[in-house]
């Protein structure tokens, strides 16, 4: 009698998974959603039914969560729980019974929300006792939306660079903003008060919008006059 004997070695099913894309870039309060494929490796075939473990440095809870859809599986990014300007790494492992467990790493940058500021001038002279109205626009450049309930805010400094005056504009709705003063206010703050130049620096501000600053130059001069007699001649 003759006995074999044979080995047989029984392996894991071996996958390949990778995201696509595996980088990814928005802006905060968008969503977005990555692919993520979990497929065998000898004949490229989708597995279902994989449980999956999502994390991210830094930590997000809820930002990120996985579904399967068909012949892949869908990270979901929800921008609305993530902080701008950060990278995050989010790891996707995902895992079945006599299967390879694969992980997949996915980036994902968020943004501030894109802004631009415009304003009705950039340089005023105006005469001792008069005011200056200028009008402002605080929009995104996304959607070409005003930004509206934004902190509006000046600073008026003299020509040593002091701060004399400060407040905030007023809005008037759809994303613009005034700004009104008489130049008797500015030069009265001056020390010493005196016309002259002085320099206004208006910023705008929002939670999770880009920030920006306008700088206007205001010339405030004497009140020019005219002079004359009438008659100019007397016999």
């Amino acid at each position: 009698s003759r006995t074999l004997v044979i080995t047989w070695t029984v392996t894991v099913v071996y996958m390949i998974a990778y995201a696509q894309p595996a980088n990814v870039s928005i802006i905060w309060g968008y969503a977005s959603t990555v692919s993520i494929y979990y497929d065998r490796k000898r004949d490229g075939v989708f597995v279902g039914g994989a449980s999956v473990n999502v994390s991210s440095s830094p930590s997000a809870p809820g930002a990120f969560t996985v579904s399967e859809s068909t012949d892949k599986y869908v990270l979901s990014i929800d921008g609305t729980l993530l902080t701008e300007d950060t990278t995050y790494v989010v790891n996707v492992t995902l895992s079945k019974q006599y299967y390879e467990t694969k992980s997949v790493i996915v980036r994902v940058s968020v943004s501030s929300i894109p802004t631009v500021a415009s304003s009705s001038l950039s340089s005023a002279e105006t005469e001792y006792g008069l005011s200056l109205n200028v009008s402002f626009w605080y929009n995104r450049t996304d959607t070409g939306e005003g930004v509206t309930g934004a902190s509006a805010t000046y600073e008026i400094k003299n020509g040593t660079g002091d701060v004399i005056l400060s407040g905030n504009l007023n809005e008037t709705g759809g994303g613009q903003y005034s700004f009104v003063m008489n130049s008797s206010a500015v030069v009265a703050a001056n020390a010493p008060p005196d016309v002259g130049t002085y320099t206004i620096y208006v910023t705008f501000s929002k939670d999770h919008h880009e920030s920006r600053t306008l700088v206007i130059t205001w010339t405030v001069t004497v009140v020019y006059m005219i002079a004359y007699a009438q008659p100019a001649n007397v016999s």
